[in-house]
């Protein structure tokens, strides 16, 4: 009875462990920050269900400064498991940077220090 009921459903692998996606980074030391997944995901549906679809959402590119461990979007995941022609999220992974990267700063010259010196104090 048990094989019978565990034979109507299958296990799926989502999104691997070792997933990367390189995003932009705008004003960073960094051009670009990877973005990656916590953990595997593997997700058990039935026999029955559709073709599974992926959608990222994510920004085009982020600002500096950007810290690691941030979540900086999501990937969803989406089926129609009841074959009624709705499709619904059935897993909502959140995108997470791999690294920080820090915010870029120019070193300014002596005489750009004296004008922004200059202008600080009439301002």
């Amino acid at each position: 009875l048990l094989d019978f009921g565990f034979s109507l459903f299958r296990s799926v692998e989502l999104c691997p462990a070792d997933f990367r996606f390189c995003l932009p980074v705008v004003g960073g030391k960094e051009s670009y920050v990877l973005l990656s997944v916590a953990q595997q995901v593997t997700i058990t549906l039935p026999l029955s269900s559709g073709v599974i679809e992926q959608k990222m959402e994510c920004p085009r590119y982020l600002y500096a400064p950007v810290k690691e461990g941030d979540v900086c979007g999501r990937m969803l995941f989406l089926c129609d498991t009841n074959k009624d022609g709705v499709t619904e999220i059935i897993k909502d992974i959140p995108l997470i940077a791999q690294y920080g990267v820090e915010k870029y700063s120019p070193r300014l010259s002596l005489w750009q220090r004296i004008l922004l010196w200059w202008q600080g104090l009439f301002s």
